[in-house]
């Protein structure tokens, strides 16, 4: 059994066990489809918190931190530079040529700084 059709089967047992009739079933089935539709909105989250006096303090703390992070976030994107696609190629293009001028540099540098070969010795043939 899957876990959606396990799911179903715990909703259907539950209403049973209820007591409700296939009518009163359908209905529940209906609301909790639209409330799934819907889903909770922030009015349903502000009423909520609302409620509990509680957890107002928490909110306000998670508020403030959500807050602080939105305008964080808007800031940095304020003062973001626009990057242009063709002028990060061109430096990159620019980055790849200086490494290989600098890799010539020292291949040739390392060819002046070899020892020189020996020569090796002529033998004469009488």
């Amino acid at each position: 059994m899957t876990g959606r059709e396990a799911f179903k089967f715990g909703f259907l047992l539950r209403c049973a066990d209820e007591g409700l009739s296939s009518e009163q079933t359908r209905h529940r089935i209906d609301t909790v489809l639209e409330k799934r539709a819907f889903g909770k909105g922030l009015f349903d989250l502000v009423q909520f918190l609302a409620s509990y006096p509680v957890t107002v303090g928490g909110t306000a703390v998670a508020g403030s931190a959500l807050g602080g992070a939105g305008l964080g976030y808007l800031g940095a994107k304020a003062t973001e530079q626009d990057v242009d696609p063709e002028e990060a190629k061109s430096q990159e293009l620019v980055a790849v040529y200086q490494q290989q001028a600098d890799r010539a540099r020292r291949n040739a540098a390392r060819f002046r700084y070899r020892q020189p070969r020996m020569k090796r010795p002529q033998f004469s043939v009488l």
